[in-house]
């Protein structure tokens, strides 16, 4: 028992109580702990890095996104619909016993969108409807609440999360961000005051101190970050 522990990577009286109600229920061994590790993972992604912001009809889940040095460098949203749209009559797989739990509301449609936003406002979005979850749903074999259920077909299956993270970074980064990027070498310049966009927002224009004299010296930067430096007047047509 002790090696199957190991595999669980855990010693939760829980997790054992699944892999014991799967094999009663004629589940081999190997397809047990399968289950019994893949609601582990559900339950722990649910519990541990989201967060609800609002309940009601429509819930909002939150989680953030950092990098390996805790910082964070985006944000997923996660809003969760009830899907009306969505029909026992696309499908023929629900049994009679189903279908009648649908009817007295013990599980239902829900439709996921998943929206992610990098530090620098770049956005991604991916969504997926038709999803049935409910208590209905909730056996000694699948031991996961609605929300959960939800979580394992949007997240862990389609990932939705992954799909919103990938589209948000295959734009491309925002100038402001690469403004943002020489300003933080430059603590004494006013964003306001001192750096200028032209028209169409694909330059922007950096004028900085260069010494105690009063010297100043521009640094221009286009939409791919690259930068141009040059001393004194230096007059394009910028605006704040």
């Amino acid at each position: 028992m002790s090696k199957l522990n190991d595999f669980l990577l855990i010693n939760d009286s829980e997790a054992m109580e699944t892999y014991k109600a799967c094999r009663k229920a004629g589940m081999s061994s190997s397809a047990s702990l399968e289950r019994t590790r893949y609601i582990q993972r559900i339950t722990n992604d649910l519990s541990m890095p989201w967060s609800i912001e609002n309940e009601g009809d429509d819930e909002v889940w939150v989680k953030l996104d950092k990098d390996s040095e805790g910082r964070e460098i985006g944000k997923w949203t996660m809003q969760i619909e009830r899907d009306d749209d969505s029909s026992m009559d696309d499908s023929d797989c629900y049994t009679e016993e189903a279908i009648e739990a649908s009817k007295n509301e013990a599980w239902q449609y829900h439709l996921v969108t998943v929206e992610y936003e990098t530090a620098d406002g770049r956005t991604g979005i991916d969504s997926l409807g038709g999803i049935d979850a409910g208590f209905y749903w909730y056996t000694d074999e699948y031991p996961l609440n609605r929300e959960q259920q939800v979580f394992a077909v949007a997240l862990a299956y389609y990932e939705l999360d992954a799909n919103a993270k990938a589209e948000a970074l295959a734009k491309p980064v925002p100038l402001s961000a690469h403004v943002d990027h020489i300003l933080a070498a430059f603590p004494d310049v006013v964003p306001g005051r001192d750096v200028f966009y032209n028209q169409d927002r694909t330059e922007a224009l950096i004028s900085t101190q260069q010494d105690d004299n009063g010297g100043v010296y521009f640094i221009s930067i286009d939409a791919d970050g690259n930068t141009m430096s040059a001393s004194g007047e230096w007059s394009t047509g910028y605006t704040c």
